[in-house]
């Protein structure tokens, strides 16, 4: 395989949870969101602060869970070439299952690419779990490296 042709891109999928009084708007916000930029393979936060118009975000319908529509306009959004948008949704699709499958809180991407053969891949994740849900996810939770934890969290 050899290096990426695009490499500046990020997908992630996060439980967006806001505390103020629900409302039906806010309501409907409060689900998993289909984060992506084109500006992969630095710090979000940097993004964010820097260009925030680069985000681009698409809010998952909890009961419906994610439509291919949403992951192919994110795609093309994220600037993913035409012969690639199709399967870089799948990956995001593949993402929101295994999101849901483990109780993430969060699954981050950075960077998705393109190789050389045209295939999508995800180089790096950063994937929280939900602490709850940790007598459903054992062997999940049974991988913790204590030694990597602060002594305040455990």
């Amino acid at each position: 395989m050899a290096a990426s042709m695009f490499y500046g891109r990020l997908v992630a999928v996060a439980t967006f949870r806001n505390h103020r009084p629900r409302t039906a708007q806010r309501a409907a916000a409060q689900g998993p969101v289909l984060i992506g930029s084109s500006h992969g393979g630095v710090n979000i936060e940097d993004v964010a602060a820097e260009t925030p118009e680069a985000i681009i975000k698409e809010p998952i319908d909890i009961e419906e869970g994610i439509k291919k529509e949403q992951a192919l306009h994110l795609a093309q959004k994220m600037g993913f070439p035409p012969t690639i948008v199709e399967s870089a949704a799948e990956n995001m699709v593949k993402l929101y299952s295994l999101f849901l499958k483990y109780d993430a809180t969060m699954i981050e991407i950075n960077p998705m690419v393109e190789d050389s053969d045209g295939a999508v891949l995800c180089m790096d994740a950063k994937i929280n779990f939900d602490s709850n849900s940790a007598y459903r996810q054992k062997k999940i939770f049974d991988l913790q490296d204590w030694t990597q934890e602060d002594e305040r969290d455990k």
